[in-house]
């Protein structure tokens, strides 16, 4: 047993080393706009999204971050993901919200001309000619909600 014991510590340490590592690496996509031309189908949201789109990238303490102007409009497609969380405007708040908040969402935004907030997921990305930028799908899974205080 005492042969074994350090073995043990030993292997434990290095995996929590390699844990503590691997900490913070990651990628990040997020939007933020004024929300126009939202269609409804089904569970797919297409609308033109005015703002920028970021990439995001974390490795251990260092973040490095590229921003798509959007000035001129991206065209988006999303579905809302599972779970979906509703965020305050100063993202300090969120609440789970539950099937087609994320359109009651968008469908304010737009008519209030409101400036949304989101994160994404599982995004499959188009980048085409002469600098042409949409998303094709993305799940969002956070989203502001100015109505949500």
């Amino acid at each position: 047993m005492r042969t074994i014991a350090p073995v043990i510590l030993l292997l434990v340490s290095l995996l929590l080393a390699a844990a503590v590592q691997a900490k913070g690496d990651g990628v990040g996509l997020r939007m933020e706009g004024t929300v126009s031309n939202l269609e409804v189908q089904g569970d797919k949201l297409h609308f033109i999204l005015t703002g920028r789109f970021s990439f995001k990238q974390w490795r251990g303490q260092t973040e490095s971050s590229v921003d798509v102007d959007g000035s001129r409009g991206i065209p988006v497609m999303v579905v809302q993901a599972k779970p979906f969380y509703a965020m305050t405007e100063d993202g300090r708040g969120a609440a789970i919200r539950g099937k087609g908040a994320l359109a009651g969402i968008l469908q304010a935004a737009a008519e209030h001309k409101r400036v949304v907030r989101f994160q994404l997921v599982d995004a499959r990305l188009v980048f085409g000619r002469a600098g042409r930028f949409s998303v094709a799908h993305a799940a969002v899974i956070r989203a502001t909600d100015a109505d949500l205080r």
